[in-house]
């Protein structure tokens, strides 16, 4: 069986970076999940792999994007109200 600490660091690998250490251990609850997925088969442990791995490279991305459009969506935002504001939206 392949230890949870283990299975962190290569899904790290894949991702291309090394696992964030805040402390030198897994929470309790991550380490219960690893422990039940240790138990699939072959094919069910990579279908899970595939899936944390697919969330943990997107959710970098979709953090980024809404965190650098918040400029534009306020201006966006303030334009509208304006417009609005001014009778040029009908409300």
């Amino acid at each position: 069986m392949i230890q949870p600490a283990t299975c962190l660091h290569r899904i790290a690998d894949d991702v291309g970076a090394q696992p964030k250490r805040t402390n030198q251990t897994m929470t309790s609850r991550l380490e219960q999940a690893f422990q039940k997925a240790s138990v699939l088969s072959e094919s069910e442990q990579d279908a899970l792999a595939a899936l944390i791995l697919a969330y943990l490279e997107d959710d970098p991305r979709w953090s980024e994007a809404f965190s650098s459009s918040q400029d534009l969506l306020a201006h966006l935002t303030a334009e509208a109200r304006g417009e609005y504001r001014s009778g040029g939206l009908a409300g």
